[in-house]
């Protein structure tokens, strides 16, 4: 099996200067350039003075934005004047003759030499990075236009950020052709990797995704499963059985995938590859119902149901998974119990594989048996509730289920000293009164976002949605985006790694993760009342899929968080192994909340060790963009600091690390340290494989690496 770490949109090659945006804060804004002039001619003297207000919408980067009242004061040379043009144009000034973003001509008007207003309104429907462009004045007369021999000499208006002044005078350094910031050799093949073709300069080397030989990808591409003899799609239980049993018989080896949304190889085999894709609750012949079990509530739901379409079913009935859905809409629901995956919330239960009630699993012996929590036997049942794919094919559950809530969300931004005050007004006694709370640190800017939602009994706003991780980053300027991302990623903790870090958390900003509908036209909100699981669930980032991410995701148990994000800050300003600022441009770092309990034996946030029962845990996630075509020596160099933090986190700070995520050397330390060995539950979870699934019929390269040992199978000597 691969792994990488690529993009997958072409990259336009126009000035990086794109990156940065207008703030919708800026209504009415004035700048007054005062005596600017610039020698270079007698007879077309710039205009000494140049004065600009202009208004905006709500949004960043606005679907329709109008700007108005530009004003010019003629120069004291006037008499030369016949009249002014004013221009689109780079951050530096320079003329853009050519406007795709825009979709409109390089000249915006012509204005007496007396001066004059402008009020210039875009198309309803063109996206605008209003601050990538300047509006540049250029003086005519007899002689013809004039607009500044130099830099210096351009009467020049560049659309500003009022929060954070610094970017203003770095942005002019980000300006020009692609080419000028060129430097990181793999460019060319991250512009292209991913577009699902092998380009010239592509290989199975520098860019599996588009020249290797895969079977299965991981939904971000972290992941590339080539060694796969056979995928099925079964659409029936029977079928399941069929294809165990077959490849049991055969000794191949069998692995189940829902949406591949495990980042890691945990769902790679070099056998039978079975997809739950069919058997979901839109499957005729499986189907979904509410029912009482065992004296609980519960949805009987089957596997490979997507967790959305679980919580949409739930809805109209007055019903919810409450607070263990995921951030993410898309995992199968066995998927997100395999793992221990989790929501956030610091008053309530949000891991899934605490409120399974039942289980129907196709065995190693391809036999269908059936499993609840009042009648298996202790261990069993918390083994297979964080199963990790290695007890069988789970085909149904009994889920746990609540009446349905709405929640009054709000955001607000800080600076990060907030963070760390450990007295009344913490950050821990600030999210610990809300029902779904969590926090996006941007050390980089010194600022946090918190998100804070409390149950009401209000009524939810019209189209209420949350987009947390989905700060959007328009189409038409993703490209500029991802080049920005790439180039700062071949030079680390320098300028452009800064200024990327900062644009992300003006999104934030400027366009806060929830939206509603108001008059017809949906709208980005920091205050929004909405059903539950639309509060607490992104549809993710699935428009920008040229994009790769990855996520470095521990849990921290609270009593350590305190010193643990005290150790993260100095590590993210320089005091790592490489003397290096870290920078985060993606969601910061995203910090949510869980209980621990002792209803699973391989939940990352179950109880052993410094993981109390009952107690509160600090779920920690960086994730950071990672590019294609590095060499091997670039990307360990490239991943190092976060090798650096996950390895302290764990030795440390008592951490342990997401099944779904973070990458291979990880979990062997985990399995190296004992960490699953409080409470010997590893070794329990081993015995009860020893029972279900001893000659090894659901063990991969994953298996081994985790520590799970099999009476009848050792691993390859390759694995």
């Amino acid at each position: 099996m691969k792994h990488f770490l690529s993009s997958r949109v072409p990259v336009l090659r126009r000035c990086a200067a794109a990156f940065a945006m207008v703030t919708g804060s800026m209504s009415a804004q004035a700048l007054n350039l005062g005596a600017l002039f610039g020698g270079g001619s007698e007879t077309l003297p710039l205009p000494q003075a140049v004065s600009f207000t202009y208004t905006a919408g709500e949004q960043l980067i606005p679907d329709k934005l109008t700007a108005e009242g530009i004003e010019l004061t003629p120069a004291v040379n006037g008499q030369a004047l016949t009249h002014y043009r004013l221009y689109w144009a780079d951050m530096q000034g320079n003329k853009i003759l050519s406007l795709p973003l825009l979709g409109t001509p390089a000249l915006i008007t012509e204005l007496p030499a007396e001066g004059g207003e402008l009020n210039y309104r875009f198309d309803e429907d063109t996206i605008v990075p209003l601050q990538a462009f300047s509006v540049l004045a250029c003086s005519v007369g007899a002689n013809g236009e004039y607009c500044g021999d130099r830099a210096e000499d351009k009467v020049v208006y560049r659309f500003r950020d009022s929060d954070l002044p610094g970017l203003l005078t770095e942005l002019p350094l980000l300006v020009g052709d692609i080419g000028g910031l060129a430097t990181c050799p793999s460019l060319e093949i991250a512009a292209s990797c991913g577009n699902q073709m092998c380009d010239a300069l592509e290989t199975a080397a520098n860019c599996p995704a588009d020249c290797g030989d895969w079977q299965l990808a991981s939904y971000n591409y972290q992941t590339l499963c080539d060694d796969i003899e056979t995928l099925h799609t079964p659409s029936s239980v029977d079928e399941v059985k069929q294809l165990v049993s077959a490849a049991a018989a055969a000794g191949k080896r069998v692995k189940v995938t829902g949406k591949a949304h495990s980042a890691t190889d945990v769902m790679c085999t070099d056998g039978v590859l079975i997809s739950t894709a069919q058997l979901t609750m839109h499957n005729p012949n499986m189907g979904i119902q509410l029912e009482t079990f065992e004296g609980v509530d519960v949805v009987n739901v089957p596997a490979g149901t997507l967790m959305w379409d679980l919580s949409e079913w739930l809805h109209p009935r007055g019903k919810s998974i409450g607070y263990t859905h995921l951030g993410y809409a898309f995992p199968t629901v066995a998927g997100h119990i395999a793992t221990s995956s989790h929501g956030s919330s610091p008053k309530h239960r949000t891991v899934l594989s605490h409120s399974v009630v039942s289980m129907d699993v196709v065995t190693a012996d391809g036999q269908l048996r059936h499993f609840s929590r009042g009648t298996t036997n202790k261990d069993e049942w918390k083994a297979l509730t964080a199963n990790l794919g290695y007890l069988g094919v789970v085909t149904r559950l009994r889920i746990e289920v609540q009446d349905t809530k709405n929640l009054h969300v709000k955001v607000t931004y800080h600076d990060d000293d907030y963070l760390f005050n450990n007295g009344p007004d913490s950050a821990w006694e600030n999210i610990k009164q809300c029902d779904f709370g969590q926090y996006n640190w941007y050390p980089g800017v010194g600022k946090v976002v918190r998100t804070c939602g409390k149950e009401t009994t209000a009524a939810a706003e019209p189209g209420a949605q949350n987009r947390l991780l989905n700060p959007s980053v328009p189409a038409q300027i993703f490209p500029f985006f991802k080049q920005a991302m790439h180039t700062a990623a071949c030079n680390p903790g320098g300028y452009l790694d800064g200024v990327m870090e900062r644009f992300r958390y003006l999104q934030f900003v400027n366009q806060p993760p929830f939206t509603k509908e108001q008059d017809g036209k949906t709208v980005f909100s920091a205050d929004v009342i909405g059903p539950q699981h639309r509060m607490i669930t992104s549809t993710l980032v699935d428009g920008q899929d040229g994009f790769f991410q990855m996520d470095w995701e521990v849990a921290v148990p609270r009593a350590n968080a305190a010193a643990a994000m005290e150790y993260i800050n100095r590590f993210l300003h320089g005091q790592n192994r490489k003397n290096l600022d870290v920078r985060l441009p993606l969601v910061g770092v995203f910090t949510r909340y869980a209980k621990s309990e002792d209803h699973t034996l391989m939940a990352y946030t179950g109880t052993g060790g410094p993981f109390e029962d009952n107690s509160h845990v600090v779920h920690i996630e960086m994730p950071i963009y990672v590019p294609a075509g590095f060499s091997d020596a670039e990307l360990e160099a490239y991943m190092a600091p976060f090798v650096e933090y996950v390895t302290v986190l764990i030795e440390d700070f008592g951490a342990r690390v997401h099944w779904a995520k973070n990458r291979e050397w990880a979990f062997e330390l985990q399995r190296e340290l004992g960490v699953y060995d409080y409470g010997k539950r590893l070794s329990r979870f081993n015995k009860v494989l020893a029972k279900l699934d001893p000659n090894g019929v659901f063990a991969n390269e994953y298996a081994k690496r985790i520590g799970l040992e099999y009476p009848n199978f050792d691993y390859p000597e390759h694995w």
